[in-house]
C-alpha cells in the first residue's frame, strides 16, 4: 500500500511539473508575440541619397525637385518649369518624428515634411498628412541611382 501511495505521488508530481513547464513556455511565447517592433524608416531603410520628382504647381507647368539627404542634412533644388529656368537651392538640416517615419526639413516653408518609404519620399500636406486620391502619385519623389545622378562620360 505504501508503495502504491509513493508511486501515485511521484506520478502526480510529474504531471504537475509538466503542466508548469508548459505554462512557462506559453508565457514566453506570448511575451515574444507581444514585443513591440522597433523597426522604422529611420533605422531600417537605406534612405540617404538623391530623390527626384515633379510636383504640381498652381502658376507653372510643374516644380522639378531634387532632394539630397545625407545623415543629418539636406540640399533641395527646385525649378519652376514653364515659368523660369532659375534653380532655387536650399540647404539645411532635417529631423525625424518620434515614430521614425517622417522627416521635417528645418528652415523650409510648409509643406516641408516627407513620409519616408523604401526608395521613395511622399510629400505631406500642410497638416502633415499624405495626399490621397487621383493626385497622390504627383506628390512622390523617387530615389535615383548613382548612374541617374552622374552624367555618363564618353
Amino acid at each position: 500500500m505504501k508503495k502504491n501511495l509513493i508511486l501515485l505521488a511521484v506520478v502526480s508530481l510529474s504531471f504537475l511539473s509538466c503542466k508548469e513547464e508548459a505554462k512557462n513556455v506559453e508565457t514566453t511565447i506570448d511575451s515574444v508575440a507581444m514585443a513591440p517592433d522597433h523597426h522604422n524608416a529611420m533605422n531600417s531603410l537605406d534612405y540617404e541619397g538623391t530623390y527626384k520628382g515633379s510636383l504640381p504647381c498652381a502658376d507653372c507647368e510643374a516644380i522639378e525637385i531634387t532632394l539630397v539627404l545625407d545623415s543629418t542634412s539636406y540640399t533641395e533644388e527646385m525649378v519652376y518649369k514653364g515659368k523660369s529656368k532659375e534653380v532655387f537651392k536650399e540647404t539645411g538640416t532635417y529631423s525625424w518624428n518620434e515614430a521614425g517615419s517622417i522627416i521635417t526639413l528645418s528652415g523650409s516653408a510648409t509643406p516641408n515634411q516627407y513620409f519616408v518609404g523604401e526608395n521613395i519620399l511622399f510629400l505631406l500636406d500642410s497638416d502633415g498628412k499624405r495626399v490621397e486620391g487621383d493626385l497622390a502619385k504627383l506628390y512622390e519623389l523617387t530615389k535615383v541611382t548613382v548612374d541617374e545622378v552622374t552624367p555618363a562620360k564618353n
